[in-house]
């Protein structure tokens, strides 16, 4: 049976725009422990989506978390389905990323949390310091894993995650990153919205970016057919597309993406 986290003698509470996983880490590590295995499992269930699991797996996390967090439904069980033009629901991801973890070191080293921003499908990048997402180290060159993270958020070998260098990420995948983030389903502590300043767009949710991420790779792919056939206005039929298009990006996001 699991300890509840209402018996621990140190109990952070969780910050805002923080990852359900990373604070796991941040309170059993607060306590002097690493994450047990159970919770690992839990987690592993609830980020995967699937339905019954899931349901089960958000169950006892919010039974271990107790009434001092309160989590949201919504985002784990109801909040990834989005009406399809055709009828019924379609998921605007099919899973979140729970491994490998994924970091900013710098983001890591100035907030000391790990931001749910980065386990959503499509953000490679930080939207802020404008970086790759770290998902190795890079000392041992081992993935970033939960279960092998240590309390004082270094890696298996010891290496300190906030002191790992990081690349510069392209300018799309920033770009990218940047909806995502200015998204009103994500929610940024107070500190990184200032330092991130007010958001390009605004007035859209996860599954319009989703969406319209989708319907600028499928324009991109007919563009790239059409110039490869040298000009010819004939090309192979392609699959229906899931949506028509984005309904709230505009036109200056699509142009950098495609970029």
């Amino acid at each position: 049976m699991l300890t509840p986290h209402i018996n621990f003698p140190v109990r952070p509470s969780i910050e805002k725009g923080e990852s359900l996983a990373g604070y796991m880490c941040r309170f059993y590590g607060a306590n002097g422990y690493w994450v047990p295995r159970p919770i690992h499992k839990v987690l592993s269930a609830l980020y995967r989506g699937t339905p019954e699991k899931a349901t089960n797996a958000f169950d006892i996390a919010q039974s271990v978390v107790g009434d001092s967090v309160v989590l949201d439904r919504r985002w784990w069980l109801d909040s990834t389905l989005i009406k399809r033009p055709s009828g019924g629901n379609q998921r605007a991801w099919l899973t979140l990323i729970y491994n490998p973890a994924r970091f900013c070191p710098t983001c890591l080293s100035e907030y000391g949390f790990h931001f749910a921003l980065w386990e959503l499908p499509l953000v490679q990048a930080c939207p802020l310091h404008k970086c790759v997402l770290l998902s190795k180290c890079s000392l041992c060159q081992k993935t970033l894993s939960w279960s092998k993270m240590s309390p004082a958020w270094s890696c298996c070998c010891g290496k300190s995650i906030a002191t790992m260098p990081a690349a510069s990420a392209s300018q799309s995948a920033v770009t990218i990153a940047q909806l995502f983030a200015g998204s009103d389903d994500v929610e940024p502590s107070d500190s990184f919205q200032e330092h991130f300043g007010e958001p390009t767009y605004d007035g859209y949710c996860l599954s319009d970016v989703y969406a319209g991420l989708e319907w600028v790779s499928e324009l991109r792919d007919i563009f790239l057919m059409l110039t490869t056939n040298f000009g010819e206005l004939s090309y192979r039929r392609r699959r229906p597309t899931r949506w028509s298009g984005p309904r709230r990006l505009s036109d200056l996001a699509v142009q950098k993406v495609l970029k």
